[in-house]
């Protein structure tokens, strides 16, 4: 096929072969209930515990900071902010920033790292709460999984600190993260119908879950001919 006609054929079987309504589908993911299961998946993984902080001054009333331990020492190992929902004048995108190392200061101490997630779902209404397409669900894992790269980091240079590493590697821990919104048992963590509570219906969620898998191959072969051109550019030695 043609390679303008690539994208069109993939939307075209997948409309076809997983014919998930992602409409009907955002309705079992309302944000709290997506935050509480992805905070548990993360926290049992890494073996950390999170506490939301209450009274703490942030600059805006949306704005929530969590408390980080180690679940085993019980040491406070950092704190994150969360800012999830669009207003004016505010970031358009979704991303993480690390606002302090977590390694060691001047004195030889280790400073509590610091980071922030701002995002823009949805916000709730006075009859629904935030729901967030799969998609969102996605994006929430891959961002939260920077902000576990920056907190759970152990360095001593601030210079090598959390996500300050090699380009081709800054997205790997969050590409290899947010796999868990493909999997069944952690989508049935993060998920419930925001009326009825009800779960999401296997076979709704066994054509989400194979859906992943569609187009794979042409998926990553698109990827390696970009690295491929790539190294063929910068490896050569003359235009």
């Amino acid at each position: 096929i043609n390679k303008e006609d690539f994208w069109y054929y993939i939307t075209a079987i997948q409309e076809k072969e997983f014919s998930v309504d992602q409409e009907q589908l955002k309705k079992y993911f309302p944000i709290d209930v997506v935050t509480k299961g992805l905070m548990d998946i993360y926290q049992r993984l890494l073996g950390l515990t999170f506490t939301m902080v209450e009274g703490v001054p942030v600059w805006h009333p949306d704005v929530e900071l969590y408390k980080v331990e180690d679940t085993a020492s019980k040491e406070t190992i950092g704190y994150f902010f969360l800012d999830l929902f669009p207003r004016e004048g505010k970031y358009g995108h979704a991303a993480m920033w690390q606002i302090q190392p977590g390694s060691l200061d001047p004195e030889g101490n280790r400073a509590k790292a610091v980071a922030g997630m701002a995002c823009n779902f949805p916000k709730p209404t006075s009859d629904r709460p935030s729901l967030l397409y799969h998609s969102q669900v996605k994006t929430f894992f891959h961002e939260f999984g920077h902000v576990m790269h920056g907190i759970a980091s152990r360095t001593n240079l601030s210079y090598f600190y959390g996500t300050n590493v090699e380009g081709d590697f800054v997205e790997a821990p969050s590409q290899m993260l947010e796999n868990w919104v493909w999997e069944e048992e952690s989508l049935r963590l993060m998920s419930s119908h925001y009326q009825t509570k009800e779960p999401i219906p296997k076979e709704v969620l066994e054509k989400l879950v194979a859906s992943q898998k569609s187009f794979a191959g042409a998926k990553a072969l698109r990827q390696m001919f970009f690295a491929t051109y790539d190294h063929m550019l910068h490896t050569r030695g003359e235009a």
